[in-house]
């Protein structure tokens, strides 16, 4: 899925084709595992105990991620 960053943030996410996810805010680096399914995406990060879930739409450069209370994030893709 490629490098993915918040227009109005500093944190990065990429997602490997193997299936592990990277974020990086400000320094700090979590790691964890990610499957998506259809546009549904599910992630498990390292030391965090709930898996996220949202729902994906991705369209060229842009991804918005749905979360299950209806918030949705816009992310640009990274070259």
């Amino acid at each position: 899925m490629g490098r993915w960053k918040e227009p109005s943030a500093a944190e990065t996410t990429e997602f490997h084709a193997d299936g592990t996810v990277t974020e990086r805010s400000g320094g700090e680096t979590i790691r964890g595992r990610y499957v998506l399914a259809g546009d549904n995406l599910k992630i498990n990060l390292d030391g965090v105990a709930d898996e996220l879930s949202f729902i994906v739409t991705v369209k060229g450069d842009r991804m918005d991620m749905k979360e299950p209370d209806g918030r949705s994030t816009h992310y640009e893709k990274l070259n």
